[in-house]
């Protein structure tokens, strides 16, 4: 049967209704417990972004004052804020936007003592600070905990974000920690900031982790993107162990390291360190189901879900075919037919010309209960069944 969205906040009705996304990740997310450190440049946009979302509950950290040179970028706060401690000047301005939401603040510098305690709670953190002893302290925290780290950094043009997800790459794979550590700080402070990038690069960050809190893959898992704003170039790289940083490159803009052995964006349950049993861990959801022609049990029926200017196909008598466009099945999902359209009680394989269709098909079909699965090669794969009709692209 479709998926019942009755009981999703008003505020989320469009996340329910997003392919890939949908009622049950609104439901996970909304037992979430995210800990954000740091609500300057970044975290301020970063926690807009969760708490609007209805994450469960947002802890943050920080043990500055908001200052007028604050104001430019974290956008949180106003003259009114000036010299108030930041969590608290946070938690006021989120009240609006995080109507369910838990706000937890914690006014307290994080370091290699403190870290564990201060993030034992979290189901995933963010980390938005700007100095290296605490990246790493904080890193090493979530190494400890078992818990998921999506990492950012911003500096005058540039900025990063990547996500550390336990037994995959750590904050050493990107930094040399003794190089970092030995080297002379660099901050906003010193060398600038451009504040339209900090709004971009926090709000990725909360994309990732609503991600994760959602129980979807960490699409930045083993590769690093990285902004040069004066240029307007965003790229990716992977990230996994290296020798040595890239030549000429200074010591707080560290390159990524790049080699065939980046891990798979998802993660398992399996690599988690076991925890103190209070906190939920957040698993990602498994690939979709493929199967190939030769494989199909019996009773599958196969479902063309190309777009509908596509034209049916013809096909023989070996193989039972349905055509139902992408958008045809989404729009029968919200209405409540789309058990109607679809004999959701039958072993289903999804098909399209080059696989993303696809796959969203399965998510969709699967949250609705049915066993719904991809096939490898999609459409091309039934030219031998295909009478009249070639395979389109």
């Amino acid at each position: 049967m479709p998926v019942d969205d009755s009981a999703v906040p008003g505020a989320q009705l469009r996340h329910a209704r997003l392919l890939g996304y949908g009622a049950p990740a609104v439901a996970r997310a909304t037992g979430a417990r995210i800990a954000v450190v740091g609500a300057g440049g970044l975290g301020c946009p970063a926690l807009r972004v969760l708490a609007s979302a209805g994450v469960g509950e947002l802890t943050i950290i920080d043990d500055d004052v908001v200052e007028r040179s604050n104001l430019a970028r974290q956008t949180l706060y106003t003259e009114a804020d000036i010299g108030t401690p930041k969590v608290d000047a946070a938690i006021g301005a989120l009240r609006a936007a995080a109507a369910g939401v838990d706000l937890v603040g914690k006014s307290m510098r994080i370091d290699a003592a403190t870290a564990v305690d201060a993030l034992a709670h979290a189901d995933l953190v963010l980390d938005t600070t700007d100095d290296w002893p605490t990246r790493y302290a904080i890193a090493d925290a979530c190494s400890e905990l078992g818990v998921p780290l999506v990492w950012g950094s911003v500096l005058a043009w540039d900025g990063m974000l990547t996500t550390l997800l336990p037994g995959g790459a750590v904050l050493d794979d990107l930094a040399e920690r003794s190089a970092q550590l030995a080297a002379p700080a660099r901050d906003c402070a010193s060398a600038g900031v451009f504040a339209p990038l900090c709004a971009e690069i926090g709000a990725a960050m909360a994309g990732e982790a609503l991600r994760l809190a959602a129980g979807l893959d960490a699409v930045m898992a083993g590769r690093v993107r990285i902004w040069d704003a004066r240029r307007g170039t965003v790229r990716d790289l992977p990230l996994s162990p290296a020798d040595s940083p890239a030549p000429g490159r200074s010591s707080d803009t560290p390159a990524p390291r790049g080699s065939s052995d980046a891990p798979s964006p998802g993660w398992s349950s399996d690599a988690v360190r076991p925890s103190n049993g209070s906190r939920r861990r957040i698993e990602t959801t498994t690939s979709i189901p493929r199967t190939t022609l030769a494989d199909l049990a019996p009773g599958t029926l196969i479902l063309d879900v190309r777009p509908a200017a596509q034209p049916a196909l013809d096909v023989d008598n070996a193989i039972d075919y349905q055509r139902a466009s992408l958008e045809h099945l989404a729009a029968a999902n919200a209405d409540g037919t789309l058990d109607e359209l679809i004999p959701l009680d039958r072993p289903l394989v999804v098909a399209c010309a080059l696989g993303p269709r696809a796959r969203h098909a399965a998510e969709l079909l699967r949250a609705a209960g049915a066993d719904a699965r991809v096939l490898d090669g999609g459409i091309p794969a039934l030219a031998p069944h295909i009478t009249t009709q070639e395979p389109s692209r």
